[in-house]
Parts: C-alpha cells; structure tokens; sequence
C-alpha cells in the first residue's frame, strides 16, 4: 500500500464531516497537556504561594497525574472518533480498557525508546570517562562522533519499531480483541507496511513545518490524524 491522493481526498472529505469534533479534540488535547501548568500558576496567584512553594513538586506531581489519565482516556477516545466506521457505542468499561492499552502502549514505546538509545548512552558514559582521564582530544573526538552515529541509528530503529504499534488502538476500537490480541495483531498486520506509514508520515512535514509560521496546527493535526485513521482502517 503507498500513499497516494485516493488516501489525502478520502481523509479530506472525512474532515468536511467531522470539522467540528476533531478540532474540539485537538484543542481538548492541548489543554490536557498544559493543563498542570495552568493549573499551578492560576494556584500561585490565587493566594496559596507559600503553601505551593513548600509543596511546589508534589502538587505539580498530582496534577501532571490527573492530567495523563484524563489524557489516556481521550487518546483511547480519539482512536474511536477518527475511524470511519462507528457503528458500535463505546461502553464505560470499554472506555477503561482502551484507556489501559493506551497506557500500556506508552510504557512498551518508552521501553523501546530506552533500548534502541542504550548504545548511544554507552558511548556518552565511555566519552564522559576518557574526558575525566585526559585522553586526546582527537580521539574524544572521534568518540563523539560515533555518539551521535548511534544516536541517528537509534532514533532510526526506535521509529521503526514504534510504528509496529500504531494499529493496535484501532484494531482495539473495531473488533471485540483482547488488549494483548490488539499488539499482536497489530505487529502482523504492520510487518510488511512499515515504509507506507512512514513514507505517510514524513509526506506531512511539510505540513508540520508550515504549523511553526502559520500556526494551521488545529486543521494539519485533525488532517494527520483522519489521513492515519484511514491508512489503519485499510490495514485491518
């Protein structure tokens, strides 16, 4: 499967039709993610600064924690707004369990995330000891070239791995699979189609970049994210 128009026009017209709900959800996200900043400077300049300052970190830890499953719980319900079919409503319980694979495929990526960098950690652990023992520059040069090597790798692998994921909180909202049925299938149905999501993803750069100077951000995420919707709902 490539990318082409078909797939930009279907999610085009998918956006006509659901303006209204995916720019909420954009701006609902947005919220959620500011919302323990917000929430500790409304805090701060409502009289309890003293209060906030000896406690500063464990409010702030509070509030970052209501804020990630309030966010867990609208992730989950956006895999369900962006598919193309909802024929089936979405019950309390389902809600909960969609919002744990959520959760579980955050750590699952972070546990990718750290692996795929555990070599370029290595090689910055290896520059920071020749550093301390006064070893030439040249070769800590050399060392830190090779850092940023892997680095560049790492990023690599950890994005092609991470894209194995993408499906599973689709294939969740559509059928009746378990969480761990979800992943699995979601690896199978992904293998072999790694470059067309990735090659879908980086043809919204442009887009992405046009967000720093324009600030279209609300229109490119809900066209991204319909535009992915669509490309998973072919996959499964």
């Amino acid at each position: 499967m490539t990318v082409n128009k078909e797939l930009r026009l279907e999610a085009k017209e998918a956006l006509c039709t659901k303006r209204k709900k995916v720019y909420l959800a954009f701006f609902t996200e947005c919220f959620l993610f500011v919302l323990p900043f917000a929430a500790l400077l409304l805090l701060d300049r409502s009289g309890f600064s003293s209060a906030l300052r000896r406690n500063f970190w464990l409010a702030f830890a509070i509030l970052a924690a209501v804020s990630v499953v309030l966010l867990l719980f609208f992730r989950a319900f956006n895999a369900h707004l962006f598919l193309a079919k909802k024929d089936k409503k979405r019950r309390f319980g389902s809600a909960i369990s969609a919002a744990v694979l959520e959760l579980l495929l955050a750590v699952i990526r972070a546990g990718l995330f750290l692996f795929c960098l555990l070599p370029f950690s290595a090689m910055i652990f290896c520059i920071a000891k020749a550093v301390s023992n006064e070893f030439p520059l040249i070769a800590v040069a050399v060392m830190g070239a090779f850092a940023v090597s892997l680095l560049v790798l790492g990023a690599i692998f950890y994005r092609r791995f991470s894209a194995l994921l993408f499906l599973a909180p689709y294939i969740y909202c559509s059928g009746s699979c378990t969480m761990a049925q979800s992943i699995k299938m979601s690896f199978q149905k992904s293998d072999g189609n790694i470059e067309s999501f990735l090659c879908l993803r980086r043809s919204f750069s442009g887009w992405f970049l046009l967000c720093l100077f324009v600030f279209p951000a609300a229109y490119v995420w809900s066209y991204y994210k319909l535009t992915e919707a669509i490309f998973a709902e072919r996959l499964i």
